[in-house]
């Protein structure tokens, strides 16, 4: 999902303005081009807003499903933060929750359905994030307005640790499903590290190696709490975390999948996709290496990673980085690695390497939570929007390529 603001801008010259966004979308079922106006040879400044790809027909719009003021199942919309794409999924949006006297009004007026929020999760005045996944599936008797939720929610019990955004449920309105989870503070790590870029130029700007291998240490432990749960995480990335000084927080659970489920596609991030993924689904070890791949990014901050380094790091000829860390390069070399035979066999033996590590370069860090069973705390602060203009708050908004992948089948660009 891009991370571009919503609406369009003014037009120099005749004709409708361009639609932000909607250079190069695509169709999100048959990956076709859309929003291109009849007979123009490119996406110029004549874009169409909404309409039917050209292909499957299937209909697509650039224009946010929520306007500020709507109330969705009792939560009432105050900001976008994130645009999708050309399909219904990608908007984030922050919302306050009215509490349940707010959900029957909410409901009354929009025919809004739920699927896991209930008032054991809601309180008044909360600040919650609307993230929309998908379109409704039509109810059986075709009443208009009616909507249903497919039986997908949040793992059973709900993930509850320091480092994982909590999950509140999904609810549908105007014919699409939203995913509600908290309101996390701060940047994502790509914000965080092109915010850095900005102030020195645009030349690199890695965070520092302890603080890096901190927060690697909590990712790893929120990651190891997630496989002891028997999921995996699947789309580790910068545009996934929010990285805000010492409190780091997985966002966007959304491609949460059970541990050896081996139907169905799933979400990837190019630069961030283990090797293997081409022909096999997700694992321990690809989530393993994701992560590894993150902190590598977070410490070194190197260009093309998904291009030149699509699937191997610098070496500390080019990085200085690298050359004065000698434990970190080894580190990273193993748990990037292409073989998964070679790499660390679980987080937990990850995170004792990188302790190791982390004792040589002066990183400090105490566990978030043991890998037992946690209690997160019930609402995170609010979140601001970054430097890249939109939400990292179960968004993705690093401008990175993410991909849907469907096992033994080559990876194809979502237009999203």
């Amino acid at each position: 999902m891009s991370g571009g603001q919503v609406g369009g801008f003014s037009s120099a010259g005749p004709g409708p303005a361009p639609v932000r966004g909607a250079a190069g979308a695509r169709c999100p079922v048959c990956a076709g081009p859309v929003g291109r106006v009849a007979g123009r040879a490119s996406l110029g400044p004549r874009s169409r807003a909404s309409g039917f790809c050209p292909r499957c027909r299937t209909p697509y719009s650039f224009s946010p499903p929520l306007q500020a003021g709507d109330v969705v199942g009792g939560y009432r919309v105050v900001d976008c933060l994130a645009a999708g794409g050309p399909g219904p999924a990608g908007w984030v949006f922050l919302a306050v929750d009215l509490g349940e006297a707010g959900e029957c009004a909410g409901d009354a007026a929009g025919g809004t359905s739920h699927t896991g929020v209930t008032g054991d999760t809601r309180r008044a005045g909360r600040q919650v994030v609307l993230k929309s996944l998908r379109r409704a599936q039509s109810r059986p008797d075709g009443r208009h307005g009616a909507c249903r939720v497919p039986r997908r929610l949040p793992p059973d019990p709900p993930l509850r640790h320091p480092a994982i955004v909590p999950m509140l449920g999904e609810v549908c309105h105007g014919g699409t499903v939203f995913a509600v989870m908290g309101f996390v503070a701060g940047p994502s790590l790509s914000q965080l590290l092109r915010s850095r870029r900005e102030a020195g130029g645009g030349a690199s700007a890695p965070l520092p190696v302890p603080a890096a291998i901190a927060g690697a240490l909590r990712l790893l432990s929120a990651l190891r709490y997630v496989h002891e749960r028997g999921y995996l995480f699947c789309d580790l990335a910068p545009g996934n975390v929010v990285w805000n000084g010492e409190e780091i927080t997985l966002v966007d659970l959304q491609s949460l999948r059970p541990a050896g489920r081996h139907l169905g596609a799933f979400h990837v991030t190019a630069g961030f996709d283990a090797p293997e993924l081409a022909v096999s689904p997700p694992s321990v070890g690809s989530d393993l290496y994701a992560l590894g791949r993150l902190l590598a990014t977070a410490a070194l901050d190197f260009p093309h990673r998904t291009s030149t380094y699509r699937y191997t790091l610098p070496t500390q000829e080019v990085d200085q980085v690298l050359a004065r860390h000698a434990p970190l390069h080894r580190f990273l070399l193993r748990a990037t690695a292409a073989d998964p035979g070679s790499r660390f066999t679980g987080a937990a033996h990850m995170a004792s390497a990188l302790g190791e590590v982390a004792a040589g370069a002066g990183a400090s860090w105490a566990p978030a939570h043991p890998a037992g069973p946690a209690e997160g705390p019930e609402e995170p602060c609010r979140q601001r929007k970054g430097p890249g203009g939109g939400g990292a708050c179960g968004a993705h908004t690093d401008g990175g390529r993410t991909a849907d992948r469907t096992p033994r089948n080559p990876p194809r660009t979502a237009g999203r």
